[in-house]
């Protein structure tokens, strides 16, 4: 089941900033938050909300796996934008040189701006950071060729930070919090009415302690839980007394007990 987005009044400034940053072409951004709070999800709200068109964004997304040096890296890019490896008689910098050359002639002839997004900051690793340097230093009237969203977790900004070039060009840093206690019942309810439209009932002050005390807010979370309420089978969840007890104040006619 698609986990659904909650725009808390707090998440909701940080993504309008970094909509601004994007927008105006400022080159590197990056997403701070645990693991779990939404830093993804976020990212794709954007994305359907804003691709497409000329005022909008063409995103492209990093395959998975960890670029441990250079040539990958640009391995990966050049099929990204170009639809293929890179020549086998071309050097590493010759590929650079195009697909640098591609970015700029994409900035001058289309107004939307290529936005790459990359979850995951310790994905990116040795020398490879330096090609997004090389990518950052590209621009045309003063606006970047390439946006870049960096996602991160706090315990890797200090990784991060061992890059002086590349930090020096971060524009925009947004910070994604965990949703409060009435964000969260929000967020529980919308997502149970996603899943069991016609089951979902108000949430009693115990199952909302329950929830919150478990969640903390985590959006990831609070969509595992909510997923195992609707569940037949009590032992899909790593939390079956919760879940039994949630099912019982939650959900009428779901419970097998």
């Amino acid at each position: 089941m698609t986990m659904q987005y909650y725009w808390s009044k707090k998440n909701e400034s940080e993504a309008a900033l970094l909509w601004a940053s994007l927008r105006d072409r400022r080159g590197l951004n990056i997403i701070v938050g645990k693991q779990g709070t939404g830093k993804s999800t976020m990212c794709q709200e954007l994305v359907r909300k804003y691709a497409g068109g000329d005022t909008g964004m063409r995103p492209v997304f990093l395959p998975g796996g960890f670029y441990n040096n250079r040539k990958d890296l640009i391995s990966s890019l050049n099929i990204l934008f170009h639809g293929q490896f890179p020549p086998p008689n071309c050097t590493e910098r010759e590929v650079m040189n195009e697909l640098r050359h591609t970015l700029k002639m994409s900035s001058l002839e289309h107004p939307a701006p290529f936005v790459l997004f990359i979850d995951d900051a310790g994905r990116i690793q040795g020398d490879s950071w330096s090609v997004i340097h090389e990518l950052l230093l590209d621009e045309v009237d003063g606006n970047k060729n390439l946006q870049i969203v960096i996602l991160a977790r706090p315990n890797q900004l200090k990784s991060l930070h061992e890059h002086a070039n590349v930090v020096t060009r971060i524009q925009t840093v947004v910070q994604i919090f965990p949703l409060n206690f009435y964000e969260t019942h929000i967020f529980a309810r919308q997502h149970l009415s996603h899943v069991a439209s016609k089951r979902v009932q108000q949430f009693p002050l115990i199952a909302k302690l329950l929830l919150y005390s478990l969640s903390k807010g985590n959006p990831a979370v609070i969509c595992e839980i909510c997923d195992a309420l609707v569940s037949r089978d009590s032992k899909d969840s790593p939390r079956p007394i919760l879940s039994w007890l949630l099912q019982h104040l939650v959900l009428r006619g779901k419970a097998d007990h």
